[in-house]
């Protein structure tokens, strides 16, 4: 298998970045990344990220997770 550019890590910054006005679901991630990435890798990333307190996450009353980058 051909080793992939960048990391899931680097994608999900990159993309809000390119969006900062924007929450995203992991779903939006998968679908933007075009299954380059499964999507447990951009479950982990973001949950790193936040510990990080490079993202935020917004959770809706049907506990949908939405992710946006930090100020």
């Amino acid at each position: 298998m051909p080793k992939k550019n960048g990391t899931a890590t680097e994608f999900v910054l990159n993309t809000l970045r390119q969006w900062p006005d924007n929450e995203l679901r992991i779903s939006d991630f998968y679908e933007l990344a075009g299954g380059r990435f499964k999507k447990e890798n951009l479950s982990n990333s973001l949950t790193r990220l936040l510990a990080k307190g490079e993202v935020v996450r917004n959770i809706d009353d049907n506990r949908s997770a939405w992710w946006a980058i930090s100020r």
